[in-house]
């Protein structure tokens, strides 16, 4: 059974999870960019 406290801390969690997602997932997309552009200024 869940109290309060216990769902508070999971809500937590989750938001915390889900951020830390969004930012690991913006910094990949940076790095790609960054790849697909010394790439193409490599392969010129």
């Amino acid at each position: 059974k869940l109290n309060y406290a216990d769902a508070h801390g999971f809500a937590l969690v989750l938001v915390a999870l889900s951020f830390v997602l969004l930012c690991v997932t913006t910094l990949l997309q940076k790095r790609q960019e960054r790849w697909r552009q010394t790439g193409y200024f490599l392969r010129k």
